[in-house]
């Protein structure tokens, strides 16, 4: 597959931008809208009692970010030549530190294959699959949280819920699927669907359209992403009157209003799964 030319990112139509970088000889991408710049390597501090892939803080304009070694992550040498990629997702700003960085792509999320039968060891969102390369995509969002593990604290006994509700989640991520699933079994919801990319969702909803009450799917996903599995859901008929939360780390004010050109009911950042409780809760009344 060759990247794409021209695309125009608008909501719905299941593209993406992706920007390349390498981590020894294997490439790699991440999300353009999760990227605010690239950066030569920076002075850093070292942090006390902190992962051993966390550097530590470096200082950019005044401000402290966490610097994430994914040179180390991934086993490879570091060098002097390595460059920053700083990031802004789940409201924090992140510098991951790579061996170099390449080019933009303009693709489809359905592009994006998954990587059975690959032997990968670390999270990835899929793979793309070029005439002289593949580049790993990777989950970010998996990498920070085992990093900076942190755990949401909601006190489940005052949980107001959704009496019968019939929940599904779409996420490539399976640690997200176990997280998210986890935390409404401990809410109550007993009855809960999981798929691993919004095609997988939408050819069920269609389906079986009477089956399920509540979406809540991630944006980025391979073979469709959240924003066109919701236009899909909203325009069809038979399943329109499905509530759909969006539930991603890319919540930004323009994300929102994507969103809500797709027919978003609500919109969450991640991890903050307490709002996505508050929001099944607001149905009850």
């Amino acid at each position: 597959m060759e990247a794409k030319k021209g695309i125009l990112l608008e909501s719905g139509t299941n593209e993406l931008e992706v920007l390349e970088f390498r981590i020894g000889k294997t490439s790699y991408g991440i999300n353009v809208m999760k990227v605010r710049e690239v950066l030569t390597l920076q002075k850093v501090t070292s942090l006390p009692e902190s992962h051993e892939l966390a550097d530590g803080m470096i200082k950019l304009r005044g401000e402290a970010i966490i610097q994430i070694n994914l040179v180390k992550y991934l086993g490879e040498n570091e060098s002097e030549d390595d460059k920053l990629i700083l990031t802004e997702f789940n409201k924090k700003k992140i510098a991951f530190r790579v061996s170099d960085v390449s080019n933009i792509d303009r693709m489809s999320w359905a592009d994006l294959d998954t990587i059975d039968g690959l032997n990968v060891d670390v999270p990835v969102i899929g793979v793309v699959k070029y005439s002289d390369r593949m580049v790993l995509i990777l989950d970010f969002e998996s990498i920070v949280a085992f990093v900076m593990p942190g755990e949401a604290d909601i006190d489940f006994e005052k949980v107001e819920k959704l009496a019968g509700a019939r929940l599904a989640i779409a996420d490539d991520s399976n640690f997200i699927l176990e997280m998210v699933g986890s935390f409404l079994s401990k809410s109550g919801y007993e009855d809960i669907l999981s798929f691993h990319n919004g095609q997988e969702a939408l050819d069920y909803l269609e389906s079986n359209p009477n089956e399920v009450d509540v979406l809540i799917t991630d944006i980025e996903m391979p073979k469709m992403d959240g924003l066109t599995l919701c236009k899909r859901v909203k325009d069809n008929k038979a399943t329109s009157g499905i509530m759909v939360i969006l539930y991603s780390s890319l919540i930004t004010d323009d994300i929102r209003h994507k969103g809500e050109s797709v027919g978003a009911d609500f919109q969450v950042n991640k991890p903050q799964f307490e709002s996505i409780l508050k929001h099944l809760g607001s149905l009850t009344t």
